[in-house]
């Protein structure tokens, strides 16, 4: 915990003048980094889902083209049914979120690569993992992404396997509104439950 606690903190520091932020990576093609506090999370904790989130955090607000070359590695290392395949789901929300809105609809991101198969691969991890074994909010990453992407069976299987339960992201994060977040659940979910291969955020 106090290794997350130090990535989480990592970020306050834009200009890295702390040297633990200014590591290299085992990939030479990503920037200096916290890659030692990740580095000792994952030594008492390997494939650790907080650690990976907060670094992916840390990315997304010092330097956001690195979260895109983090994220493939994390999920490279990461075993069979990790909850880590979700990773690169929050990295689509993210580059939705930043899309201007009306092109992202439009050109429906989701049904588009790298988009789509984020999901489908994500999906297939979650199929081969322990039941109970991955969050509830990434289970809304991933039920949503399949709903988005028009996968409808796998989304209606994952809205089963939520049952009552849900995360307010990324609901909050792609609905037109943060207050509308609720309705475009429950339309996801029953769109998904119906079959109908209509969504389009």
């Amino acid at each position: 915990m106090p290794w997350v606690c130090l990535l989480a903190l990592a970020v306050l520091d834009r200009a890295k003048s702390r040297p633990e932020h200014r590591h290299r990576s085992s990939d030479p093609m990503l920037p200096l980094g916290p890659w030692g506090l990740l580095g000792e999370a994952l030594m008492r904790d390997p494939g650790t889902r907080e650690a990976h989130h907060r670094m992916l955090r840390y990315w997304l607000r010092v330097y956001r083209p690195a979260a895109s070359d983090f994220v493939p590695l994390a999920v490279s290392k990461a075993p069979a049914g990790s909850p880590l395949a979700a990773l690169p789901l929050y990295l689509s929300v993210e580059h939705y979120r930043n899309e201007p809105r009306r092109n992202a609809v439009v050109l429906r991101q989701w049904l588009r690569e790298p988009h789509f198969s984020r999901a489908l691969r994500a999906y297939e991890s979650w199929s081969a993992s322990v039941p109970g074994s991955w969050p509830v909010a990434d289970l809304n990453y991933l039920a949503h992404a399949l709903w988005a992407s028009a996968q409808m069976d796998a989304a209606a299987e994952l809205f089963a396997a939520l049952g009552q339960f849900a995360s307010r992201a990324p609901w909050s994060l792609v609905a037109d509104s943060p207050d509308k977040a609720e309705d475009l659940l429950l339309t996801a979910r029953q769109q998904a439950f119906a079959g109908r291969a209509t969504a389009l955020v």
